[in-house]
């Protein structure tokens, strides 16, 4: 499935977008603090979570368009 770039700017101005990613920011601040607290058994596993949430936070259009085809 293709999508333009107006698409993408219009759903990443979604409410609903907007949500999930506090979400998602809101999840990854949760895992540093817990890194920083040495709460993890495999430190590793989280900063692998923490960077993927990172990356979504980050994605824009070129990379979405990228990822989808």
């Amino acid at each position: 499935m293709t999508f333009t770039e107006d698409e993408f700017l219009e759903w990443k101005e979604h409410d609903v977008t907007k949500a999930f990613f506090a979400k998602v920011f809101a999840k990854r601040e949760e895992i540093k603090e817990d890194l920083i607290h040495q709460l993890y058994e495999n430190p590793e596993f989280a900063c692998g979570k923490a960077m993927l949430a990172e990356e979504l936070l980050a994605m824009d259009y070129e990379t979405f368009s990228e990822k989808t085809k």
